[in-house]
């Protein structure tokens, strides 16, 4: 659960002795992210009958954004959320 929605899973970074969180990563990339709610704040002013076929709508962007961006806003997040990690161990 996301924000108490069901979503796509996140990345986790635990320490490896004490299961403590250091970070996280997702639902989606930050772009996509940012289309999502927007998405969801002008759905609120939608009238019942017209709520459907905007999210049909969209679904179909929000899946050219992925297809047009072939995971490199993920893979370029997670790695910088890594490197964060990483490099605030190495200074303690």
């Amino acid at each position: 659960m996301t924000d108490g929605a069901r979503s796509i899973p996140i990345l986790l970074v635990l320490d490896a002795n004490t299961l403590e969180v250091l970070t996280t990563w997702g639902p989606r990339p930050l772009a996509a992210q940012a289309m999502m709610l927007e998405a969801k704040e002008k759905a609120r002013d939608l009238a019942p009958e017209a709520k459907k076929a905007y999210w049909e709508q969209v679904k179909t962007d929000i899946h050219k954004w992925y297809a047009t961006d072939k995971t490199k806003h993920t893979q370029t997040e997670i790695v910088e959320t890594l490197q964060k990690v990483i490099t605030k161990s190495e200074v303690q």
